[in-house]
């Protein structure tokens, strides 16, 4: 039978608990970041992008009824092209639509300690346009130098039609949005980064693109010179952080381990030492920390962001703000916690709830 020490022991044990957890419930405060300002500004910028970006797909007569709610649906591509090189979600390519990952890039680069006195690396496909715009935004608004590689080549539903490439993209938002940032080298990507398996006509039309916005597409005589010639161009720019948007070959590398890299912000990441390895695995061996964007849905739930529109969404998850315990839940553990500890002595010594 249990001795009455034992039983006040266990309820002080349960009380405790209790009492904590009601404690780091309900004080618990959120509150707004000291740099929710700029988030603000970079997601605002992002949002004129991507209003620019329909009403030129619209003036092009890309955007049919069903793509004009919700809000920015029309920055999707189409399921297949003649330059589409594989298959995409278009439930991850609708997650993308949200200028808040403006605002999730500036946290991450704020909290990694990132401003105007460094320079960024972008390997970029035109598979997350949305992504590629909501970056660029945040890099702008924080004035940070940028050096950004695209591939073209796009993955369903990316920017994958003829009349309105990643080279458009760029162009539009220079001429109407002020964007002052250019891919400093552009491939076809797909196989190889030489546009292998893609059309003729996808070429065609890539090639058009380049000659209306003024762009030399760079075609490398190999995979391993397409990853070289990038990495040669972020070492002498002084990049010290890559960011890359999606999954081109020449970011990944040809390695079994090109599909594993994992999401997020890394400071360090362990690389393979294949010779295929791709630009993300030589940057890191180079002690460059990375910011990779694949798994779109997976970085939108870490950091509250939806999965889904509705027709009247107002993108705003809670990337702005930080939870945080409060002073006074925090005295007020400590104190339950000396008060438990007290009365466990007790019990301890025979002089509490029922002797010895």
């Amino acid at each position: 039978m249990p001795r009455p020490r034992d039983i006040s022991l266990a309820i002080i044990c349960i009380v405790g608990v209790v009492c904590l957890t009601l404690v780091m419930r309900f004080g618990v405060e959120v509150v707004e970041r000291p740099d929710a300002a700029v988030m603000r500004e970079a997601r605002d910028r992002a949002t004129q992008w991507f209003e620019i970006i329909v009403a030129r797909k619209d003036s092009l007569g890309l955007i049919d009824a069903r793509m004009r709610n919700p809000r920015w649906l029309g920055l999707l591509g189409d399921e297949y092209s003649d330059f589409t090189t594989t298959l995409g979600s278009v439930e991850a390519k609708e997650t993308t639509l949200n200028p808040d990952f403006a605002a999730m890039v500036v946290r991450i680069l704020d909290d990694e300690g990132y401003d105007s006195a460094h320079t960024v690396a972008i390997t970029h496909s035109g598979s997350f346009p949305a992504i590629g715009i909501s970056v660029l935004a945040a890099l702008q608004t924080l004035g940070i130098r940028t050096v950004m590689v695209t591939s073209l080549g796009a993955s369903s539903y990316g920017a994958n039609q003829p009349s309105a490439t990643w080279l458009d993209y760029e162009r539009w938002l220079a001429d109407e949005g002020g964007s002052w940032i250019r891919s400093a080298i552009v491939t076809y990507g797909a196989e190889g980064d030489t546009g292998g398996g893609i059309a003729e006509e996808g070429l065609r039309a890539l090639d058009a693109a380049a000659q209306r916005t003024g762009t030399r597409i760079f075609v490398p005589r190999t995979l391993r010179e397409g990853i070289d010639a990038r990495v040669r161009l972020f070492g002498e720019s002084g990049a010290d952080l890559l960011i890359n948007i999606g999954g081109s070959q020449a970011a990944l590398g040809g390695c079994v381990h090109a599909t594993t890299l994992p999401n997020g912000f890394h400071r360090r990441l362990d690389v393979c030492e294949d010779d295929d390895r791709g630009v993300i695995a030589e940057m890191a061996a180079r002690g460059v920390p990375v910011l990779h964007f694949l798994n779109i849905k997976d970085l939108a739930l870490r950091h509250g962001l939806p999965l889904t529109m509705s027709d009247d969404a107002h993108w705003q998850g809670t990337v702005l703000t930080d939870r945080v315990v409060s002073r006074v839940s925090v005295i007020a553990a400590l104190v339950l916690i000396c008060l438990l500890l007290f009365a466990a002595a007790q019990c301890q010594t025979g002089r509490f709830a029922g002797g010895a």
